[in-house]
């Protein structure tokens, strides 16, 4: 019979399995419930569809899969094929809706936590398995993108999936089927995300180095051979759809603060690094502070899992390295995949097992934890308050409501030349169809705006008009589309209303005789 003495001993197993089952899974699935919960209360409110959105979303509703591989997508839009695939999708199978179009990200950023939650199973040791998780679940740019018609949650989950897979290949021989497995994978990640590139080359690198660093010649050939497989798919991807993105003036402008452009290498390096920390790691509070910490973990994961650890950091490694020959801007919302990774590294400082007197790990605890909570507060703070509230980018259809609500009759209602494409979409379902564009033209100086007929084909001299307009980057300078017409529409009307919301307003305006003078830069455009 057992005596107290293996009673004891049981309940002490029982115990500590239980504290196992508490850290490994019960706890990273409250976090992972709670990540869901913050990205579904976002998803379900179903604002606007913002500029760019909209953009990706006239193209996914009016073409069908093939035109999709085939054509490069229009107004400076990319986005790799995979995905460009499951938005077409949802739409066939949904409609054309925001919840609908959004549903592919909302899908992807959910698994994007069970992934983070499965990696770090792989890399850390069982009780800081939920730090990760929290850190991806809590992190303000992974909630926002798992809400848009955007590629960038799809780039999380390939990374996070292609590093998994890759540390399911043994390490002390080659076999066929997890290394076959990981080709098969990354021969069509890189058809549903540039960022898997990173991975693939990180962990095709850390496996055959391994294997050459054991003296393991063979395994090192077979490995590079068949995970060679990726590479030519992706030459195959570069050459029929990523060109083109290569090749567009507008988005290469548009990137170019992330790339050197002559700047010393380190200077440009701090800068990034800098940038990283505030978008999309929204650790810029203390950003001295969060940028030692994430060096640090980089060791202290190397440490804990040497080939794990280095998929990591050379993944990391290879997405500025792109930056670096202007290849891939690796910044904001590009370079989101880096979020989890982030929680890896920061993961890693913690021990995971404490004396049961004072000591090192005591006060190891402590202080790093007390560091980390510093670090994360403000992003876990504007997490926590997104589940009260929605983010808002561009409320054109809310909007376009209070516009039919408070206009008069023999209103008209004209749309600002930003606002064109927002105004399309939502004018039909709010019954507010823009009757016209108007646009500031620049003249020469010291020459008359000779635009009065345009004034009165506007109806600024005959009845109330809305413009409307969105704010967007431009509207706030001198020559924004209002901005700059103001003193124009102002010689023959005055402004009697202004409606608000979150990126977008809407301005009424009735004829008066108006005491403005002409811009002399900028006269008025209207287009039926």
């Amino acid at each position: 019979m057992a005596g107290p003495a293996a009673d004891e001993r049981t309940h002490g197993r029982l115990t500590a399995s239980g504290r196992r089952r508490l850290l490994t899974t019960a706890l990273p699935g409250l976090l992972l419930a709670l990540g869901a919960l913050l990205r579904l209360r976002q998803w379900a409110a179903g604002r606007s569809f913002w500029l760019d959105e909209l953009f990706i979303v006239e193209q996914v509703t009016t073409r069908g899969f093939g035109r999709l591989a085939a054509e490069p997508l229009s107004d400076n839009q990319s986005a790799p094929v995979g995905w460009l695939w499951s938005e077409r999708l949802a739409y066939h199978l949904l409609g054309d809706n925001e919840l609908a179009l959004r549903l592919p990200s909302l899908v992807f950023g959910i698994a994007a936590l069970v992934l983070v939650w499965r990696l770090a199973l792989r890399v850390l040791p069982g009780a800081l398995v939920g730090v990760p998780v929290a850190f991806a679940a809590l992190a303000p740019a992974l909630i926002r993108y798992s809400n848009e018609v955007k590629q960038y949650q799809l780039d999380v989950v390939m990374v996070l999936l292609v590093l998994l897979v890759a540390l399911r290949v043994p390490r002390d021989r080659f076999a066929w089927r997890p290394v076959a497995a990981l080709a098969g994978l990354g021969i069509a990640a890189v058809w549903c995300s540039v960022a898997s590139v990173f991975a693939l080359g990180a962990v095709s690198l850390v496996l055959v180095v391994d294997g050459l660093a054991r003296r393991e010649v063979r395994r090192a050939l077979l490995t590079a051979g068949v995970l060679s497989a990726w590479l030519v798919s992706l030459g195959v991807a570069y050459l029929t759809v990523l060109t083109s993105s290569r090749e567009s003036t507008v988005l290469n402008d548009y990137w170019g603060f992330t790339f050197p452009e002559g700047r010393p290498v380190l200077s440009w390096a701090h800068a990034r690094f800098s940038g990283l920390l505030g978008n999309p790691l929204h650790l810029d509070a203390h950003s001295g502070v969060a940028g030692a910490l994430l060096v640090l973990g980089a060791v202290a994961l190397v440490l804990r899992s040497p080939r794990g650890g280095a998929a990591v950091l050379v993944s990391l490694g290879l997405g500025a390295v792109a930056a670096l020959g202007a290849f891939y801007p690796f910044a904001d919302r590009l370079a989101l995949w880096t979020v989890p990774l982030a929680g890896l590294l920061l993961a890693a400082l913690l021990p995971h097992t404490i004396g049961s007197g004072p000591g090192m790990s005591r006060a190891w605890l402590i202080g790093s934890a007390m560091a980390l909570l510093v670090v994360t507060g403000p992003a876990c703070a504007d997490a926590v308050k997104q589940l009260g509230h929605r983010v808002e980018v561009e409320e054109m259809e809310r909007l376009l409501h209070r516009v039919e609500r408070a206009r008069q009759p023999g209103d008209t209602v004209l749309s600002a030349i930003q606002a064109t494409t927002a105004m399309a979409y939502y004018g039909p379902r709010t019954g507010v169809v823009a009757q016209g564009v108007v646009r500031p033209r620049r003249v020469p100086a010291g020459e008359l705006c000779r635009d009065a007929s345009a004034l009165q084909a506007a109806g600024f001299t005959r009845h109330g008009v809305w413009v409307v307009v969105r704010i967007g980057t431009t509207e706030y300078l001198p020559n924004g589309p209002l901005r700059a017409l103001r003193p124009r529409i102002g010689s023959v009307a005055r402004e009697v209303q202004r409606l608000d919301e979150p990126g977008v307003y809407a301005v009424r305006f009735v004829p008066a005789a108006g005491t403005a003078r002409p811009h002399p830069s900028f006269c008025l455009e209207f287009q039926p």
